[in-house]
């Protein structure tokens, strides 16, 4: 019996570690390449919402998704919505006080905002994430992240557009 408490009060702390709930906000810098025309629009929108952290301790892999309500673009092309990204990484830790990540995994975009007269928005955009990061003290975590489109954001009577060349830069807070 004794072994049994002494197990399960073991596994407690591996288990806290295991799966992290938290908060990421951040900024995001996007280039939009449209059919009709010659150059790209660039635009910084936002980003922030619930995350998941999920780490195998002694491995360093795991796990981070998102939901966050997101905004892109600008002008007549402003979209807003909700993006989900879900990624897989792998981490490398020193001690309790710092690690490095990197990371790479889905991104799904809902819009939410209907665009300009003659553009019809994609309301399920698809996406590809790159990127990295530090973690301090186990619980603050900053990141960059690019994201590479696979799938039109919009369309039109004078063609289709597209996100291009869309970069993060965030903080989060895991408990």
């Amino acid at each position: 019996m004794l072994f049994v408490v002494a197990t399960l009060a073991m596994a407690t702390p591996a288990r806290a570690q295991l799966l992290k709930f938290g908060l990421r906000a951040g900024v995001n810098t996007s280039s939009l390449k449209y059919e009709g025309h010659g150059e790209d629009d660039v635009f910084t929108g936002f980003y922030f919402g619930p995350m998941l952290d999920v780490n195998i301790p002694l491995v360093g892999l795991g796990a981070d998704v998102s939901v966050l309500y997101a905004k892109r673009g600008g002008d007549d092309f402003e979209q807003t919505g909700m993006e989900i990204p879900v990624n897989a990484k792998y981490s490398l830790n020193f001690g309790n006080l710092i690690g490095v990540f990197v990371n790479a995994g889905p991104d799904f975009f809902f819009s939410f905002s209907d665009l300009k007269d003659g553009w019809d928005k994609e309301t399920v955009q698809l996406g590809v994430n790159l990127g990295g990061g530090v973690k301090v003290i186990k619980h603050i975590i900053a990141s960059v992240n690019y994201q590479i489109p696979i799938s039109k954001a919009f369309k039109g009577s004078n063609g289709d557009g597209k996100w291009q060349n869309t970069w993060q830069v965030g903080v989060a807070y895991v408990f």
